[in-house]
């Protein structure tokens, strides 16, 4: 019970998957009591939606299920760009305590909504119970805390208005950003001054590294793309993205958020001025690689990794050392198909080779594959400002981790539909927003 007050994470993960197992047995068991027949019974389960332990509450269920999505996303994102802050120094044993009530908040929302507040059919839980049970499993050994978040929330995104939701989730993570630069402006936390030995100045403002303050920014960035989209893009659009590039290059210098909003403003402009070029046929096919092209790249670069060749070092210096990095790690680690956690020895900044052994062989092939999924989705259904920001990640995962944190990649909210199997017509979008049409009128 000390552990559970302390760190309630993996308490909920494991109640989860009991409550999430039983409500599902419990859907069968009273189906085929209905029915008085095997065949009819699993031709519902399979087919149609029901609420797990029954529809009792029917209405007051599903009404209650989005809110319980976005007080959770939301409790996230103040976690990561409050309480992960410098504020922690400032304040260490307040940070911790609040950062404890929402841990057990968070855990509270997710199993209220995955458990009890959404409806499934047997071939939306063919492919999640099963993802969810081997990704639990792996985070019980590798203890990535935001990557299980990150899981937690994409399950629970099922059946929510994304669009409408994306919009407070901006609005609250600038919000959240500007208090803590207000904090450093004050002088209340500290500016976080990094000097390199090369003579490099890398500020973090606020933040424990330059990188995460970086990365925070392209999330929003990220977020405001997936809001506006292609067609409502207007010039000043590209002068904030061109803006925030320049502050990622000056102040935190951080090379791969930096890159990664240049492949943004590049694959922005093109889709604008070239609207026609990602309604191609062949797009779906080439986009739905990458993925597991960054996968088999970053593998491949870490495993035949030599010091010694001038033209393997080039590229290491290209990236970095963070070709070094990778194939320290990945050759000082064991295979472990169910992951491990990292030693302290090493650091891989590629998020490809971390994953592979932090999370194994098979964690490695849900997630990049659904991911594969998505962009093929995406491209599919032309929601063309989802494709280039999820190309983007893609890119950018070979340079850092945080591809797979729940308030960087927003995109993992649309990973709801890979892991519940939606029809392409029916893929969740930060375009189409799945309301009411009296409040579709309301949203426009």
């Amino acid at each position: 019970m000390g552990n559970f007050l302390v760190d309630p994470i993996y308490l909920q993960v494991d109640l989860l998957l009991i409550l999430w197992t039983l409500g599902i047995a419990a859907n069968g068991v009273w189906l085929l009591f209905q029915k008085k027949n095997l065949k009819a019974a699993v031709t519902e389960f399979w087919g149609k939606e029901n609420f797990l332990f029954g529809n009792w509450a029917e209405n007051n269920r599903k009404k209650l299920g989005p809110p319980l999505f976005l007080t959770m996303a939301l409790l996230v994102q103040f976690g990561i760009l409050v309480l992960n802050s410098l504020a922690k120094e400032t304040w260490p044993q307040a940070v911790h305590s609040v950062g404890l009530v929402v841990s057990h908040l968070v855990g509270v929302c997710f199993i209220l909504k995955i458990v009890f507040a959404t409806k499934y059919s047997g071939r939306q839980l063919l492919a999640a119970w099963p993802a969810y049970f081997i990704l639990r499993w792996t985070f019980v050994n590798n203890h990535n805390l935001w990557i299980m978040i990150g899981i937690l929330v994409l399950l629970a995104a099922k059946d929510i208005p994304f669009r409408k939701y994306l919009k407070i989730f901006l609005c609250t993570g600038a919000g959240e950003m500007a208090l803590i630069f207000v904090g450093v402006a004050a002088g209340v936390l500290s500016v976080g001054r990094e000097v390199w030995s090369d003579g490099r100045v890398r500020f973090s403002v606020g933040y424990g590294h330059p990188n995460l303050l970086a990365v925070y920014l392209l999330a929003l960035v990220v977020m405001y793309v997936c809001y506006k989209g292609i067609e409502r893009l207007k010039v000043y659009d590209f002068v904030i993205i061109a803006a925030v590039f320049v502050f990622c290059d000056k102040v935190p210098v951080s090379r791969g958020s930096s890159i990664a909003l240049v492949l943004l403003f590049v694959g922005l402009a093109v889709a604008k001025l070239w609207p026609t070029l990602f309604r191609q046929k062949w797009v779906p096919f080439v986009v739905s690689v990458l993925p597991a092209a960054g996968f088999a790249v970053s593998y491949f670069a870490a495993k035949f990794y030599d010091p010694s060749n001038p033209i393997w070092e080039k590229l290491n210096n290209l990236f970095t050392g963070r070709i070094f990095l990778a194939s320290n790690a990945l050759h000082g680690s064991p295979m472990r198909i169910a992951g491990q956690m990292l030693s302290d020895r090493f650091y891989v900044d590629n998020v490809y080779v971390y994953w592979w052994i932090v999370g194994g062989p098979v964690a490695s092939l849900i997630v990049w594959g659904a991911f594969c999924v998505l962009l093929w989705k995406l491209a599919k259904n032309g929601h063309t400002a989802e494709l280039i920001c999820g190309m983007m990640f893609v890119a950018h995962g070979i340079m850092e981790q945080q591809i797979l944190w729940p308030i960087v990649d927003v995109l993992i909210w649309l990973l709801a539909g890979v892991f519940y199997r939606s029809k392409t017509e029916e893929f969740p979008t930060f375009a189409e927003n799945p309301l009411t049409a009296t409040e579709k009128g309301e949203e426009k």
